[in-house]
């Protein structure tokens, strides 16, 4: 069965990996005994000629012992890419449990294929967020979510070097990426709350590249924030109505990797951050860019300082955080008035 030109199981609640008698992990098997190692139930495996190989439930009643799994084509092509014991991990938070879609050290990676609502992306943060565990999303934006006019962007000047970077502009890995390669999604098919407002670092998937987030915002680098806009037409003319041009569409720059080498940063994803969700793949221009905004916060912190009582007898890093603060509030207010703009009471 066919969805949306991705191969699919026929019931929600399949999956690829189950355990045999000896607990070792193991693909859609016929004729061996299995179970589920999330809720140690029996399982047999499904191996028809037109569905992918999968897992079932022995006993129907079982099958939604994992309601955020969802098996496609999209899922198990990505997780081969991974060494087996970092597939389907399974997850335990008191008595619930998830299956991670792949796992490296403490590091979780989700990848979604369909929509999911703001409240539901927040409880799989907190579930596979907790204790020392990060955790990054890739986004299916195959198949015509994602237009393909970026294509003609792909040219040699806009190839350069790209970095992992962390809040204070530490470099973890290098690699190169095409640089302002504007994106325009289709609103209709991407599952774009994941994206407008990220939390968590969120990437998405093009097929032979991997879109990263562009750095956005200079003076506040904890997070990466996307037009609400994005996807969505520009007010035009009546002369231009009719016409469907990605020059009449909001645009996202984004910085292009080939999967292949996003599979290595990946590798190299500083989880022991504290500060892990500021983390981003950014080009020189960005890093001098941070360094230049740095050392403006600087000079206007010290004048700050000299020119106000309340402030002499302060540290700079007081100041900093005084600076901040000052800016989250700010960025609220911000949000508030879009929000009103939009949604008018």
């Amino acid at each position: 069965m066919y969805k949306g030109g991705i191969m699919t199981t026929e019931k929600k609640g399949s999956f690829y990996y189950a355990l045999d008698e000896e607990g070792n992990k193991i693909p859609p098997t016929p004729r061996v005994k299995a179970t589920c190692p999330c809720c140690g139930t029996e399982v047999y495996a499904a191996c028809g000629k037109i569905i992918k190989h999968h897992w079932r439930h022995k006993n129907t009643s079982d099958s939604h012992c994992d309601e955020w799994y969802d098996m496609t084509l999209w899922h198990l092509q990505w997780q081969e890419l991974f060494p087996v014991e970092s597939r389907e991990v399974v997850m335990q938070k008191g008595e619930i449990r998830h299956r991670a879609d792949v796992k490296i050290g403490n590091l979780i990676i989700e990848f979604q294929h369909s929509s999911l609502s703001n409240p539901k992306v927040k409880e799989r943060e907190l579930f596979y967020g907790c204790d020392a565990n990060k955790i990054i999303w890739i986004i299916d934006a195959t198949n015509n979510r994602v237009f393909d006019w970026w294509i003609e962007y792909l040219k040699t000047e806009k190839l350069r070097p790209i970095f992992i970077v962390d809040k204070e502009s530490n470099i973890y890995f290098q690699t190169e990426g095409y640089v302002d390669i504007p994106l325009i999604c289709n609103i209709n098919e991407l599952p774009k709350g994941l994206v407008v407002n990220p939390e968590y670092p969120t990437f998405i998937d093009l097929g032979e590249y991997i879109a990263c987030p562009l750095e956005k915002i200079t003076y506040e680098m904890t997070r990466t924030i996307y037009s609400n806009k994005w996807g969505h037409r520009k007010k035009r003319s009546k002369k231009e109505m009719s016409e469907y041009d990605q020059d009449f569409i909001y645009a996202q720059d984004f910085i292009l990797v080939k999967k292949n080498d996003f599979v290595k940063i990946i590798y190299d994803i500083p989880t022991e951050l504290d500060s892990f969700k500021s983390m981003k793949i950014c080009d020189e221009e960005a890093l001098n860019r941070r360094e230049y905004c740095k050392e403006e916060r600087k000079k206007f912190l010290i004048k700050m300082m000299e020119e106000h009582e309340d402030y002499a007898s302060r540290t700079m890093d007081e100041m900093e955080e005084i600076y901040m603060k000052y800016i989250v509030k700010q960025q609220g207010k911000k949000k508030m008035q879009e929000n009103l703009r939009r949604f008018p009471l």
